[in-house]
Order: C-alpha cells, then structure tokens, then sequence
C-alpha cells in the first residue's frame, strides 16, 4: 500500500511540478512584454495553489494597477500570503505597506517585524527601510515588533514549514 502510494505521488510530482514552472515562466514572460492580463490568467491559479513567486507577483499587480484596477488592499493580501510562504521581496512590501498604511491600517510594529524578517534574508532595502521605521517607534513598541518576530519564526521557519 505504502509503495503505491509513494509511486502515485511521485508521478503526479514529476507531471505537475514541471508545469507549474512552466506556467510561472509564462507568467514572467507575459509580465515582460506588458500582457497583464495573460500574466494575470497564469498566476491566479499558481497563487491559489499557494506558490509564493506568483502571490508577490500578483501583488506587485495590484500594487501597480497593471492589468487590474489598482487595489492596495488586495496587493498587501497578496503580499501577506507571498510573505508567509516565505518570500523576501513580499516581506519588504508588506512591511512597506504597513509603515505607510497603504491598503492596510498604518503599524509600525507590524512594518517592523515585516521589514527586520526580510532584512534578516538579506534584502538591504528593508533594512535601510528598517532604520527609518525604527527611529518612529519607542521602545515598548521596538521590543512589542521583536516579540512577534521571533514568535512569527518560530511558527513560520524553525518549527513550522520554513
């Protein structure tokens, strides 16, 4: 039972998984050439399917109003899921967002937490960001972003799924 059932997933691995990229590709390329709403039609359901790569691109196309009626507040859902699957970039726009209150409620502590996961990746915007951020905050709220950082990667990347 065990053996067929490994066997199943494997092949369905090696048939999807090749697919997936192969559409992500298309997407890009489509993002490329300015064909929002081809890029739009390849990466809702990569997205949905919880593919962090398509989630911030999806943003990034709310964000900017391309192929779609800009919308803050969907691009930083987007976002959101992209930086909980564990993408850098979306992390630093998330965070972004959230300093400025753009498509969500302004949080300083959540821009913190946000931006100091994706500096700590290596992203130097949002450590440069970070320091603007921090300098805004007092020291109940620096330690308040600390706290939810580290509970955050302990759910998301020690002891979770990252």
């Amino acid at each position: 039972m065990f053996t067929r059932t490994a066997l199943a997933l494997m092949l369905t691995l090696l048939v999807v998984l090749p697919a997936t990229a192969q559409d992500y590709k298309s997407a890009r390329a489509a993002m490329k050439r300015g064909d929002y709403a081809a890029a739009l039609k390849e990466l809702q359901p990569l997205a949905g399917k919880g593919m962090s790569m398509a989630q911030h691109d999806l943003g990034t196309l709310y964000a900017k109003g391309q192929g779609v009626t800009r919308n803050d507040a969907v691009a930083a859902r987007w976002f959101q899921r992209a930086a909980e699957g564990g993408h850098t970039n979306a992390k630093y726009l998330l965070g972004t967002m959230y300093y400025r209150g753009r498509g969500v409620p302004q949080d300083l502590v959540g821009a913190h937490m946000w931006l100091s996961l994706a500096a700590e990746r290596g992203s130097k915007p949002a450590a440069d960001e970070l320091l603007r951020v921090g300098r805004r905050m007092n020291a109940a709220q620096l330690k308040e972003a600390q706290t939810k950082k580290v509970a955050w990667q302990n759910k998301h990347e020690r002891g979770g799924r990252r």
